[in-house]
C-alpha cells in the first residue's frame, strides 16, 4: 500500500510538472497556488487510507487539524490486532505525542513509523507516555498494537511549536 501511495504521488507530482511547463508564462501565480493546493489535497486523501476506518476502530478517533492531529480513547476487552490511528504524508514538522496505557491485562504498545523506521513508545511506570517525533515528510504513521489487550488507552497527537 505504500509502495503504490508513492506511486500515486510520483504521477501527481508529474502531472502538475507538465501542466506548468506547458502553460509557460500564461500561469499565474494564482494559479499555480491552487493547483498546489489541489495536488495536496490528492495526496492527503491518500495517505488517509492507510488509516484504520473509523467504523473499525475499538475506540473514538476524533480529528485534529489533519490527518497527523487529534485524540484517540478506547477500552478494550481481549482485543488483539492492529490499528493506524493517525499520519499520512505531511510536512516536516514535528509532532508531541502523548497519553496512557493502563492494562489490567494483555498488552497495548503505541508505535511510529517515519522515515521506514519503527519506534514504540516508552511507558512509564504508571504507563504513561510521551514523546517529540520529527516527521519524515511521506508515509508517517502511528499505530496502536494489541495481543489480548483488557484496559484503556488514550493518546493525543498534536505539532511541536
Amino acid at each position: 500500500m505504500k509502495r503504490l501511495a508513492a506511486k500515486w504521488f510520483a504521477a501527481l507530482l508529474g502531472a502538475l510538472l507538465i501542466l506548468i511547463s506547458a502553460s509557460g508564462c500564461g500561469l499565474c501565480a494564482q494559479s499555480v497556488g491552487r493547483l498546489a493546493a489541489a495536488a495536496g489535497e490528492i495526496v492527503d486523501a491518500i495517505s488517509r487510507t492507510r488509516l484504520t476506518d473509523g467504523r473499525e476502530l475499538m475506540g473514538e478517533r476524533r480529528w485534529g487539524e489533519d490527518s497527523f492531529t487529534g485524540e484517540y480513547m478506547a477500552g478494550c476487552q481481549g482485543f488483539t490486532g492492529q490499528e493506524i490511528i493517525f499520519g499520512g504524508f505531511g510536512e516536516k514538522k514535528t509532532l508531541h505525542i502523548s497519553g496512557f496505557v493502563r492494562a489490567r491485562s494483555g498488552r497495548a504498545a503505541v508505535r511510529v513509523h517515519t522515515g521506514g523506521r519503527i519506534q514504540e513508545l516508552a511507558l512509564s511506570r504508571d504507563g504513561s507516555f510521551s514523546a517529540d517525533i520529527p516527521l519524515q515528510r511521506g508515509g508517517d504513521y502511528i499505530e496502536v498494537t494489541y495481543s489480548r489487550f483488557h484496559g484503556r488507552i488514550e493518546l493525543v497527537s498534536e505539532y511541536r511549536e
